[in-house]
């Protein structure tokens, strides 16, 4: 059986860490993901780590734990070709304006970087972004989920990778 390996978008650790746990409340769910991210099964994306990075905060000072070389460079020629695909498939999608284009092609966007990362590596997708599902006008706000089915790429819970990978408090 293939082992998952799961790329984590940037609400998946910000708003934990924000919310509902926080580091001085539920520190063991900190404990136990940072080996996942050590052992190469949860990957974070350079966009969404240097993000995160600016927040400093206590999920700032938890990334400095992160080894550098488990953080996904998205300067990759594969990456790159599908990132550029999935722009282009924004622009002639009926279902989405000029303004949703230029908002997923700003460099700090990392939404279709963390797309194409998906697709080149065969990772899940880990993010709290919900479909907008059936698209009736034109969409300025392009959501993850629904882009990625268009590129055969899962998307799932941070819930459904904690029960994939066994976490117990």
């Amino acid at each position: 059986m293939v082992k998952k390996r799961y790329l984590i978008d940037t609400n998946t650790l910000a708003t934990p860490s924000r919310q509902y746990y926080s580091f001085d409340l539920l520190p063991s769910f900190w404990k136990w993901l940072m080996p996942l991210i050590q052992n190469g099964t949860v990957v974070i994306l350079d966009k969404v780590y240097n993000e995160l990075k600016k927040g400093k905060d206590e999920l700032a000072s938890w990334l400095v734990d992160v080894p550098k070389d488990r953080v996904l460079s998205s300067r990759n020629a594969e990456i790159l070709s599908v990132y550029q695909e999935i722009l282009t498939y924004i622009q002639e999608s009926p279902s989405y304006t000029d303004k949703a284009l230029r908002a997923w092609a700003k460099e700090d966007t990392a939404d279709p970087w963390l797309i194409a990362a998906a697709k080149v590596n065969g990772f899940e997708l880990v993010t709290f972004e919900q479909s907008a599902g059936k698209i009736i006008m034109p969409s300025k706000n392009p959501k993850i989920p629904d882009i990625a089915s268009s590129f055969q790429v899962n998307c799932i819970s941070l819930f459904m990778m904690m029960r994939d990978e066994h976490f117990r408090i």
